[in-house]
């Protein structure tokens, strides 16, 4: 009984305030309770930032032309107000953080696009490396009989032997070696590639390949190294006993770009009428941080039974022509 009496009261208390408030109160108070309503509606279902703003605004403009405020109304303005800054800035922190989950997700499928294609450019660098290893050694194979065969024809007489011993060396080049190295100048990171040949013969048909290796060799495949990028053969022609040739644009000219282990690696196969010479280039950082100071290791592979100063390594016997320590770059 006591509520239906409180309810009642309420209810004539209330009709008796609507009827004392002038038509542009009750017009404001309708406004209020509308954009109190919106305000609990963007509350549990936030909405990009600046709604809450647009309606902060229209508060504001509608506060700013009510006149006659009482105290309880000025209370209700200042309310919607920071409730809608409220709002507006729980929209903000949703937004970035919708940003940056979007940016984590694109993120990840372009790493996995890229992881995709990495993968499939070392398998196909490492399918040309085994075609051009079984070629070498069939050409070493070949080499080998053709050398046996001039063997068995050069031992008819001591005099004819030494003749055309000489012939063959001429032709073949005997164990003449030609190598890579760069000219580097102190302050320059730019490359310029150069062949020399170092033996007794003129090498003819030369022709150099150069392979970017990606990763070396691991333990669990010690005679495997991982390539990044492969030049088209040079074809350097002639060279005759110690004479360089300087290695043409673009292959010839490069800035070596350094590996996460901060050592540039690349494996260089020069052939000629001769055995293939391998050589191992490898780059670093110079002192002056510009340049590269850089090192090399030329060898043949050795065929048959190993001879005095070769060395057995873990991919077989080879035969270094040319090996140095770190070169510094030259001072201009």
């Amino acid at each position: 009984m006591k509520q239906r009496l409180w309810l009642a009261s309420y209810r004539f208390n209330l009709a008796r305030a609507w009827k004392n408030f002038s038509c542009p109160q009750r017009l404001f108070l309708i406004i209020q309770i509308v954009i109190a309503m919106a305000a609990v509606w963007l509350w549990f279902h936030l909405q990009a930032p600046g709604w809450a703003v647009a309606m902060l605004a229209a508060v504001a403009a509608a506060m700013s032309i009510h006149a006659d405020m009482r105290g309880w109304q000025k209370a209700i303005w200042m309310i919607l107000i920071g409730s809608l800054l409220v709002i507006e800035l729980r929209a903000i922190n949703k937004d970035r953080k919708d940003l940056q989950t979007q940016a984590q997700t694109d993120r990840a499928l372009q790493e996995k696009a890229f992881k995709n294609v990495r993968d499939q450019q070392n398998a196909d660098f490492n399918a040309t490396a085994q075609g051009l290893t079984q070629a070498y050694t069939q050409s070493q194979l070949q080499f080998a009989a053709t050398m046996k065969r001039s063997g068995v024809i050069l031992g008819k007489t001591s005099e004819t032997v030494s003749n055309t011993s000489k012939a063959v060396l001429n032709i073949t080049g005997g164990d003449s070696f030609a190598f890579v190295y760069p000219l580097m100048s102190s302050g320059d990171p730019v490359a310029h590639l150069s062949i020399h040949n170092g033996g007794k013969y003129s090498l003819s048909g030369v022709t150099v390949t150069i392979y970017g290796v990606a990763q070396e060799a691991s333990s669990s495949h010690p005679c495997s190294l991982k390539f990044s990028s492969v030049t088209s053969r040079i074809s350097m022609g002639s060279i005759a006993p110690n004479e360089g040739k300087s290695i043409l644009p673009p292959e010839g000219v490069f800035i070596p770009f350094l590996r996460t282990d901060r050592v540039a690696h690349f494996r260089i196969w020069i052939n000629a009428q001769n055995p293939t010479t391998t050589e191992d280039l490898y780059f670093r950082r110079a002192k002056d941080h510009v340049s590269f100071d850089y090192k090399l290791e030329a060898f043949k592979s050795v065929e048959g039974n190993p001879l005095k100063g070769d060395l057995q390594e873990v991919c077989g016997w080879r035969h270094y022509y040319k090996k140095t320590d770190w070169i510094e770059p030259r001072q201009q």
